[in-house]
């Protein structure tokens, strides 16, 4: 009897480990297919094959009184170390119509993370550049922005998974933010969700509070 009860275990066992394919999740990730804010704008999100974002449309509507409205469709295309973006906006003002295009291109370092970003605007010479750092862990410890002659910096600092301040210099002005979390609420929606999770670790805890301080860079 217990080397039948034994041998019904290990069955049992064997195909809960290996009944699936490695590569398949046990758990298929649900990926967000369209977001709605208090103030009107909403989001759609489309993916390819691989689950990974390949178009996303936004309304941003007159929020905060601002009268402007924008329809802004972004589409991805993916290689192995890169990532583009084109990215057109149709404006309206309340009286004319406008039309913009952006470009980006996102290389990737060996982590699988964006490392340098570069963004343009079609009949523009004027670019912006970023470039990323991360630790070990794979979190965003710091980005510099390159804008014509001027460089921008932001440092973060981490602590049990989480990202407990940021410092950003812009010229004189720095903005230092610092974030409380949730001990006991995990951060069950990140951008896993969203098929784009190309910059570091997201936190692990939902943000209880945050506190910013500006203040003048006197050095």
């Amino acid at each position: 009897m217990n080397k039948v009860f034994y041998l019904t275990l290990f069955l049992l066992v064997a195909t809960m480990l290996f009944g699936c394919r490695k590569d398949e999740p046990l758990v298929p990730l649900r990926l967000v297919q369209t977001e709605t804010f208090s103030n009107g704008d909403h989001a759609t999100f489309e993916y390819n094959s691989e689950g990974k974002l390949s178009k996303k449309t936004e309304n941003v509507g007159s929020a905060f009184g601002v009268l402007n409205t924008y329809d802004i469709t972004s589409t991805y295309s993916y290689t192995h170390d890169t990532i583009k973006v084109a990215k057109v906006s149709l404006g309206f003002d309340g009286s004319s119509h406008t039309t913009s295009k952006n470009y980006e291109i996102h290389i990737l370092n060996s982590q699988g993370y964006i490392s340098k970003s570069t963004y343009s605007i079609q009949g523009s010479s004027f670019s912006t550049i970023c470039t990323y750092e991360y630790d070990k862990d794979g979190n965003l410890t710091k980005e510099i922005q390159t804008l014509g002659p001027d460089t921008y910096i932001t440092t973060n600092t981490y602590f049990s998974g989480n990202m407990i301040s940021t410092i950003s210099n812009y010229g004189s002005l720095v903005n230092n933010c610092t974030y409380e979390y949730y001990t006991d609420k995990i951060n069950l929606l990140n951008q896993d969700h969203y098929g784009f999770n190309y910059m570091g670790k997201y936190n692990k805890n939902l943000i209880k509070t945050g506190n910013l301080v500006l203040s003048n860079n006197t050095h």
